[in-house]
């Protein structure tokens, strides 16, 4: 119980504010909600964008570890791609907005993707040596997960561009 304790007083400010910030946008994605085109692109922009830093703060020179960050990355944004492909989107076109659905998916995945960058985070600063499993490891589930979110965020932007106003999108 120490080293938990210990663990949460030695973790830094802004990772408490962003687990919020998660938390909330999570919460939030569970109810029906209206979107602006920019704001479909924020949450997968900023999960890409901590993925990018940790392989870019750890990385070990092997350059099939880049290889394997891009093809989790784009294996996740098929997998987003897919989950939502049948989900009823309602797109505004005069507003340029979208009518999302409800869904809980969102919290279960930046729940998983902040333990995942939380539980890394804690063995970098513990571990000085890095056995180079763990970091490829670390490097695909963080780009099979930040993929999903560009994935459907993808799918979203598809869907809005091929409708033709008079009719909502699928």
């Amino acid at each position: 119980m120490e080293t938990l304790i210990e663990i949460l007083e030695e973790t830094p400010l802004w990772v408490y504010l962003t687990f919020i910030y998660l938390l909330y946008t999570g919460i939030k994605a569970s109810q029906k909600r209206t979107l602006t085109l920019p704001k479909l692109f924020v949450l997968p922009t900023l999960l890409l964008l901590w993925s990018f830093y940790a392989l870019y703060d750890r990385w070990q020179g092997h350059w099939t570890d880049v290889c394997y960050w891009i093809i989790s990355l784009v294996c996740g944004s098929l997998i987003g791609w897919w989950i939502i492909h049948k989900w009823n989107i309602q797109i505004d076109r005069e507003r340029k907005t979208l009518t999302l659905p409800g869904t809980w998916s969102t919290l279960w995945l930046i729940l998983i993707i902040f333990s995942v960058r939380y539980y890394f985070g804690y063995y970098y600063a513990t571990h000085p040596a890095i056995p180079h499993p763990i970091f490829l490891t670390d490097i695909i589930v963080s780009g099979v997960i930040t993929g999903i979110f560009i994935g459907r965020s993808m799918n979203y932007l598809y869907r809005y561009e091929k409708v033709d106003g008079k009719r909502p999108g699928r």
